[in-house]
């Protein structure tokens, strides 16, 4: 069973799904909710909360379990990606290195653009090698305008 709510935010309208312990499952830019979800904000309450703090540039880390699925590879950069701080960025070559593969810099962007929880697993902070924004499940838009987001905010935390 999934839990999801759909919220406005300075980025626009986002959908973020947990399951019945509160882990997250997805976070959409969109209002479009998992099918079979229910509603129910007692449940994602604290995931809606730290994204709230995020886009309001309260928060620059997030504290909630995640279940984002995915291949074993997809999970090892989705970890590596996690780990980037806050208003800095990695290249796509640099997460491949780190996870043991330095030739699968586009593997690691096929991974990046299948992350199901963005923001929370920051793929907006993986670039191109040449500091081209590279590609973004939303569009380079919203990528530069998270990145350009973080670069204005002081380090919070």
């Amino acid at each position: 069973m999934f839990y999801a709510e759909t919220f406005e935010t300075r980025f626009g309208i986002m959908t973020v799904a947990v399951d019945s312990d509160g882990a997250v499952v997805s976070l959409d830019f969109s209002d479009q909710e998992p099918q079979g979800s229910e509603h129910d904000p007692l449940k994602t309450r604290q995931a809606k909360r730290q994204i709230q703090e995020y886009c309001d540039g309260e928060r620059t880390e997030f504290e909630l379990a995640r279940v984002p699925g995915g291949t074993e590879f997809q999970n090892q950069v989705w970890n590596e990606v996690a780990r980037i701080p806050y208003g800095q960025t990695r290249t796509y070559g640099q997460i491949a290195a780190a996870v043991g593969n330095k030739d699968a810099a586009r593997a690691v962007g096929a991974a990046s653009g299948a992350n199901p929880i963005p923001l929370i697993v920051p793929c907006h902070r993986v670039i191109a090698a040449d500091g081209g924004l590279g590609g973004f499940a939303y569009g380079t838009g919203v990528k530069s305008r998270l990145l350009a987001f973080e670069s204005e905010q002081p380090s919070l935390f």
